[in-house]
Protein backbone atom coordinates (compact mmCIF):
# COMPACT_ATOMS: atom_id res chain seq x y z
CA UNK A 1 0.00 0.00 0.00
CA UNK A 2 1.60 3.35 -0.99
CA UNK A 3 1.52 6.44 1.47
CA UNK A 4 -1.33 8.20 -1.32
CA UNK A 5 -3.71 5.18 -1.09
CA UNK A 6 -3.16 5.67 3.13
CA UNK A 7 -4.08 9.16 2.98
CA UNK A 8 -7.20 8.97 0.81
CA UNK A 9 -10.90 9.58 1.96
CA UNK A 10 -12.77 6.07 2.01
CA UNK A 11 -16.11 5.23 3.63
CA UNK A 12 -14.52 2.12 5.46
CA UNK A 13 -12.69 4.99 7.28
CA UNK A 14 -15.90 7.30 7.77
CA UNK A 15 -17.47 4.22 8.98
CA UNK A 16 -14.55 3.05 11.10
CA UNK A 17 -14.82 6.79 12.60
CA UNK A 18 -18.55 7.18 13.10
CA UNK A 19 -18.29 3.40 15.05
CA UNK A 20 -15.52 4.75 17.67
CA UNK A 21 -18.02 8.36 17.96
CA UNK A 22 -20.60 5.58 18.61
CA UNK A 23 -18.58 4.34 21.42
CA UNK A 24 -17.54 7.96 22.78
CA UNK A 25 -21.56 8.37 22.91
CA UNK A 26 -22.24 5.53 24.81
CA UNK A 27 -19.57 6.32 27.85
CA UNK A 28 -20.96 9.50 28.21
CA UNK A 29 -22.95 8.87 31.25
CA UNK A 30 -20.20 6.70 33.15
CA UNK A 31 -19.40 8.57 36.12
CA UNK A 32 -16.02 8.59 35.68
CA UNK A 33 -13.18 8.85 38.40
CA UNK A 34 -13.64 10.42 41.71
CA UNK A 35 -11.94 13.58 40.16
CA UNK A 36 -15.11 14.68 38.21
CA UNK A 37 -16.22 15.14 41.96
CA UNK A 38 -13.09 17.82 42.66
CA UNK A 39 -14.45 19.16 39.37
CA UNK A 40 -17.71 19.45 39.99
CA UNK A 41 -16.85 21.38 43.60
CA UNK A 42 -14.44 23.75 41.50
CA UNK A 43 -17.30 24.54 39.11
CA UNK A 44 -19.64 25.58 42.01
CA UNK A 45 -16.81 28.04 43.32
CA UNK A 46 -16.47 29.40 40.07
CA UNK A 47 -20.43 29.75 40.21
CA UNK A 48 -20.26 31.37 43.92
CA UNK A 49 -17.03 33.59 43.84
CA UNK A 50 -16.64 34.46 40.38
CA UNK A 51 -13.71 33.29 37.77
CA UNK A 52 -10.81 35.01 39.79
CA UNK A 53 -12.32 34.19 43.12
CA UNK A 54 -13.29 30.47 42.40
CA UNK A 55 -9.27 29.89 40.89
CA UNK A 56 -8.27 31.48 44.36
CA UNK A 57 -10.81 29.15 46.79
CA UNK A 58 -9.69 25.97 44.54
CA UNK A 59 -6.28 26.22 45.79
CA UNK A 60 -5.51 24.02 42.44
CA UNK A 61 -2.21 23.90 40.33
CA UNK A 62 -4.21 23.50 37.21
CA UNK A 63 -3.71 25.56 34.59
CA UNK A 64 -6.39 28.47 34.08
CA UNK A 65 -7.31 27.58 30.99
CA UNK A 66 -9.21 24.38 32.69
CA UNK A 67 -10.57 26.60 34.45
CA UNK A 68 -12.05 29.00 31.98
CA UNK A 69 -13.35 25.86 30.58
CA UNK A 70 -14.75 24.76 33.77
CA UNK A 71 -16.52 28.40 33.77
CA UNK A 72 -18.05 28.12 30.77
CA UNK A 73 -19.25 24.32 31.48
CA UNK A 74 -21.12 26.13 34.76
CA UNK A 75 -22.44 28.72 32.89
CA UNK A 76 -23.46 26.14 29.24
CA UNK A 77 -25.23 24.15 32.25
CA UNK A 78 -26.80 27.44 33.41
CA UNK A 79 -28.35 28.22 30.22
CA UNK A 80 -29.34 24.54 28.56
CA UNK A 81 -30.66 23.83 32.16
CA UNK A 82 -29.23 21.03 32.11
CA UNK A 83 -26.73 19.34 35.07
CA UNK A 84 -23.45 20.46 35.20
CA UNK A 85 -22.13 16.80 35.03
CA UNK A 86 -23.75 16.84 31.52
CA UNK A 87 -22.30 19.93 30.65
CA UNK A 88 -18.95 18.56 31.31
CA UNK A 89 -19.13 15.45 29.60
CA UNK A 90 -20.57 17.42 26.87
CA UNK A 91 -17.08 19.65 27.05
CA UNK A 92 -15.31 16.55 27.29
CA UNK A 93 -17.01 15.29 24.11
CA UNK A 94 -16.50 18.45 21.85
CA UNK A 95 -12.85 18.82 22.94
CA UNK A 96 -12.04 15.16 21.93
CA UNK A 97 -14.26 15.88 18.59
CA UNK A 98 -11.86 18.57 18.57
CA UNK A 99 -8.57 17.02 19.03
CA UNK A 100 -9.33 14.35 16.08
CA UNK A 101 -11.12 17.01 13.96
CA UNK A 102 -7.40 18.64 14.40
CA UNK A 103 -5.38 15.56 13.69
CA UNK A 104 -6.57 14.88 10.88
CA UNK A 105 -6.46 18.74 9.58
CA UNK A 106 -2.76 17.91 9.58
CA UNK A 107 -2.79 14.26 8.77
CA UNK A 108 -5.28 13.65 6.63
CA UNK A 109 -5.34 10.18 8.03
CA UNK A 110 -9.38 8.69 8.88
CA UNK A 111 -7.71 5.47 10.00
CA UNK A 112 -5.10 7.06 12.07
CA UNK A 113 -7.22 9.69 13.12
CA UNK A 114 -9.78 6.66 14.34
CA UNK A 115 -7.32 5.17 16.34
CA UNK A 116 -6.27 8.40 17.84
CA UNK A 117 -9.85 9.02 19.19
CA UNK A 118 -10.13 5.85 20.30
CA UNK A 119 -7.35 5.90 22.40
CA UNK A 120 -8.47 8.77 23.95
CA UNK A 121 -11.97 7.99 24.71
CA UNK A 122 -11.01 6.21 27.95
CA UNK A 123 -9.09 9.04 29.43
CA UNK A 124 -11.70 11.49 28.36
CA UNK A 125 -15.18 10.85 27.98
CA UNK A 126 -15.17 7.56 29.99
CA UNK A 127 -13.07 9.05 33.07
CA UNK A 128 -13.62 12.63 32.97
CA UNK A 129 -9.91 13.92 32.57
CA UNK A 130 -9.62 17.14 32.01
CA UNK A 131 -6.70 16.42 29.97
CA UNK A 132 -8.65 16.49 26.32
CA UNK A 133 -8.94 20.29 27.33
CA UNK A 134 -5.33 20.87 25.59
CA UNK A 135 -5.03 17.83 23.06
CA UNK A 136 -5.86 20.11 19.93
CA UNK A 137 -3.78 22.90 21.04
CA UNK A 138 -0.79 20.40 21.74
CA UNK A 139 -1.61 18.17 18.21
CA UNK A 140 -1.50 21.77 16.53
CA UNK A 141 2.10 22.94 18.49
CA UNK A 142 3.64 19.86 17.06
CA UNK A 143 2.17 19.80 13.28
CA UNK A 144 2.56 23.39 12.83
CA UNK A 145 6.04 23.73 12.68
CA UNK A 146 6.28 20.98 9.91
CA UNK A 147 3.79 22.55 7.95
CA UNK A 148 5.12 25.61 7.47
CA UNK A 149 1.66 27.71 7.47
CA UNK A 150 2.28 30.09 10.58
Amino acid sequence: MSGSDVKTFGWPGVGFLLLINLIAASLFFSPGTGDVGTWGTWIREMSAFGLVGGFVHSGTDYPPLALIILATVSRSADVFGTTVFLSLKCSLLIFLTATAATFYWFSRNLILTAVLEFSLILNSVALGYLDIYFAPFLIATFFLPSARTF
